[in-house]
């Protein structure tokens, strides 16, 4: 079964995830969101250059005195190449070059001029501080789960959105039941008005049951003519949300097949399966891992600087004699230990209360999330059970009134009954029909809200695609 309404007869029927899809592939919100969700997948790759290689490079020229007074000309030029490893070691290679020539030879025994090389392979092990790349580590865990954050959020928000649209969407619908129920009213009405024509040209009925008829029927038209405009305004906003022209028209579509099943719910199963999906648990979750890596982050910073550095080279020294030429070749090398700690560890303490806090902070608040989503599902599924009741009720009534009406009809032409009687009962069973349609949106509602809890709604709505976000900006 299910429920059309024409605002006119060129209309498009869209339903609820037909409009749903379209708002969230243009809403201006969603592509601000992903834009924020590809800012913080960038800092991944940003943290990881970090331990790419380093080169750099220097080379010039400088007259100066030497140590002993002469006039010196120097050349020089320096490479070095370092990269820090995922283990949290250095190694660096480097090289220099420098020729110095003096205007006056400092010794017969060193060579004007004379050319240095110096080349040195270098490896630093953090034995403390530093040791395992915590740092980096944890950076790279806090960029990834800050992407994550950043995809929740933006879950968080197509829900947001969605719900919008489904209290908006569902408006438009009791708004056009409405319409059609003021509708039948008038259809009721101007048969009952034929009718007294026709009886009025024999002298039957008297002028004030026309009378009546006609404040009847005006009533009911002013009425109409009043929800039409609200209907426009709705289907107008609607637009602005789908990113449609403002003239565009559409009518709503209901499945109604459904509601009539009695489906038993295990809130315990749907409270977890709402738990596992929801963007906001999700948000926080993410939260209380970033704090951690925090914590991880600022201990290994307050941690001393120990660190053990081993090198290997090789130096040449060359150049021209009074008595000849010299070139002498030595291969060096060495370790030393390197400490360093800093005196005042307030600020590191500082820090890492600030991030344990964060995290309690977090903790505390899923708990209150927990407690507000397992609530938020029994008053849903309450609303749910008792509205079905409440349908059955109406339908019932409506059944009762289209009897009672009838039944006055029936009397009316046979002279037994009078016009306001008449009126009366209709009133009575349009007000009966309009319940019972209410009944059955607000079901409807309350129905697609769970789905929106539970996540089920996207299975049949195609999400945006990061992508097709980005290139939309």
């Amino acid at each position: 079964m299910a429920l059309a309404f024409g605002v006119n007869a060129y209309a498009e029927s869209l339903n609820l995830k037909d409009v749903v899809n379209q708002v969230l592939h243009h809403y201006p919100s969603i592509h601000t969101a992903a834009l924020q969700v590809e800012l913080a997948r960038q800092k991944s790759a940003q943290i990881n250059s970090q331990l790419g290689w380093q080169l750099n490079l220097s080379g010039g020229y400088r007259h100066d005195f030497s140590i002993f007074g002469s006039p010196n000309n120097r050349y020089d030029l320096a490479g070095d190449l370092s990269r820090q490893l995922s283990s949290g070691d250095h190694l660096s290679m480097s090289a220099q070059m420098s020729r110095d020539k003096s205007d006056i030879a400092i010794s017969p025994f060193y060579p004007n001029p004379a050319t240095n090389i110096n080349l040195e392979l270098n490896y630093r092990m953090p034995l403390q501080k530093g040791r395992g790349n915590t740092v980096h580590a944890q950076s790279l865990l806090a960029a990834e789960l800050d992407t994550n954050l950043s995809r929740w959020q933006l879950m968080a928000l197509l829900d947001q959105l969605t719900l919008e649209v489904i209290d908006l969407y569902y408006s438009y619908v009791i708004t056009h039941i409405r319409i059609n129920n003021y509708r039948q009213s008038i259809h009721r009405t101007t048969k009952l008005k034929n009718y007294l024509n026709d009886r009025t040209q024999y002298g039957i009925s008297e002028d004030k049951d026309l009378l009546q008829v006609d404040a009847q029927l005006a009533s009911q038209k002013s009425e109409l003519q009043a929800i039409n405009i609200q209907a426009e305004q709705q289907n107008i906003l609607l637009n602005k949300l789908m990113n449609k022209n403002w003239e565009y028209k559409f009518s709503p579509h209901i499945e109604t097949k459904l509601l009539t099943e009695n489906i038993e719910y295990d809130f315990d199963d749907m409270y977890q399966s709402i738990l596992n999906v929801n963007p906001e648990i999700k948000q926080i979750n993410e939260k209380i891992k970033i704090a951690e890596t925090n914590i991880e982050i600022e201990r290994d910073k307050k941690k001393d600087k120990l660190d053990l550095v081993l090198f290997l080279g090789d130096k040449n020294l060359s150049g021209d004699l009074n008595i000849g030429s010299l070139n002498e070749n030595e291969v060096v090398g060495g370790l030393r230990v390197e400490f360093n700690r800093g005196l005042d560890s307030s600020g590191s303490d500082a820090r890492i209360y600030q991030a344990m806090l964060a995290r309690d902070s977090a903790i505390q608040t899923k708990k209150q999330l927990m407690l507000d989503l397992r609530y938020r599902l029994a008053s849903l599924l309450s609303q749910i059970k008792i509205g079905k009741k409440a349908l059955y009720a109406y339908t019932v009534s409506v059944e009762a009134q289209k009897k009672k009406l009838a039944e006055a009809e029936l009397r009316y032409r046979d002279g037994r009954a009078d016009t306001d009687l008449l009126i009366k009962f209709e009133n009575q069973l349009s007000l009966a029909v309009l319940a019972k349609d209410l009944q059955l949106i607000d079901i409807q509602k309350i129905d697609q809200k769970i789905s929106v809890l539970k996540g089920s709604i996207w299975s049949s709505i195609q999400l945006p695609e990061y992508p097709m976000l980005l290139e939309q900006r």
